[in-house]
């Protein structure tokens, strides 16, 4: 299976394959390297923190070699090197709990199996631009929810290599500041899986171009046509693994929910579905906040949304917003 997300400047291009299991995958990539396949070059075990780690080379064009590994699994590439590395704790989309550093990275992956856990027997080595890790993340204090890894991380990109024990183990990749959820993958228990994360420079078209572009027509299952500035914005664009391909992934939808209350409307905070209108597939999910508001960043500019808000615990069940477009405002560009 591959995607490309694309997300500022940068596009990730992600692989999922089979693999041989975590620790035989490490054993080889040091023995590639020339490095022990024991011990390590700094600590990294325990819970609740995030350790600053110095690649052989940074995944970015020309970024810094500082890395984050967190406690909880997970890692997190810095493309300009963070001006603070104290630890906070994150608040992420589908994952329980997880810490990182105060300046956050223009990526973060984890792989958290879903609990209060911990990092044991971590091993990190270096040789030259390549940097390689291997270990568990399990549940605090107890041999349950445990996933083995390994991980390898070069000047063009990484590989995780995950091995769930227990339970299914979910991995995901945050991307932007604040960082939203772009890409999830499951893995069974007991299945073995390698996912590499190829990053490359992603030039932008210009931003008159998008803001001319003509959304496209779709009727009877016919393959959409352009004319045009939206032919042109095909070539130059670049794709939104979620969304398409007909834009640069640079647009915004934005809203509250709210509930009916004499006199006037009162917040509501409950789960948040975009979707895509032209099949029906859900682009994005979060919880809007205490005031009711959400924010769907970086998501295709040209393609007509749909917004459904889901009121559990009351008798609307669910509200729709839908025929939401660049061409009626109600999707915005990123400034």
């Amino acid at each position: 299976m591959s995607v490309v997300v694309s997300f500022g400047r940068f596009g990730y291009a992600i692989d999922v394959a089979d693999s041989a299991a975590p620790a035989q995958r490490y054993s080889a990539w040091a023995q590639a390297l020339g490095v022990p396949e024991t011990g390590t070059l700094l600590p990294l075990d325990g819970d609740d923190g995030s350790f600053v780690v110095t690649l052989g080379a940074s995944p970015y064009t020309a970024g810094s070699t500082t890395a984050m590994f967190c406690s909880e699994g997970g890692f997190a590439p810095y493309k300009t090197t963070p001006s603070t590395t104290s630890s906070a704790l994150y608040t992420l989309s589908g994952v329980d709990r997880m810490y990182g550093f105060g300046t956050r990275a223009e990526a973060l992956m984890t792989f958290h199996p879903g609990a209060d856990c911990q990092s044991t027997g971590v091993q990190f080595q270096r040789a030259g631009a390549v940097s390689i890790f291997k270990g568990r993340i399990k549940r605090l204090g107890q041999e349950i929810n445990r996933l083995d890894f390994a991980l390898r991380v070069d000047a063009s990109g990484w590989e995780l290599v995950v091995q769930p024990i227990d339970i299914v183990q979910t991995v995901k990749l945050f991307l932007g500041q604040p960082q939203y959820e772009m890409y999830s993958q499951d893995v069974a228990v007991g299945a073995i899986k390698a996912l590499t994360f190829a990053v490359s420079d992603v030039p932008a078209a210009p931003l008159q171009a998008v803001a001319r572009a003509l959304a496209y027509v779709e009727s009877n299952g016919a393959a959409p046509s352009y004319s045009g500035t939206a032919r042109r914005r095909i070539v130059l664009g670049r794709k939104d693994h979620l969304t398409g391909v007909l834009g640069q992934g640079i647009g915004r939808v934005r809203g509250k929910t709210l509930d009916y209350a004499n006199p006037a409307n009162k917040p509501y905070c409950c789960r948040v579905r975009l979707i895509r209108e032209t099949d029906g597939m859900q682009v994005r999910e979060l919880w809007s906040g205490t005031d009711g508001s959400y924010d769907f960043q970086y998501v295709d500019e040209l393609q007509s949304y749909s917004v459904l808000a889901y009121y559990l615990e009351h008798g609307k069940r669910a509200v729709v917003s839908d025929g939401l477009t660049l061409a009626n405002g109600k999707v915005e560009l990123m400034e």
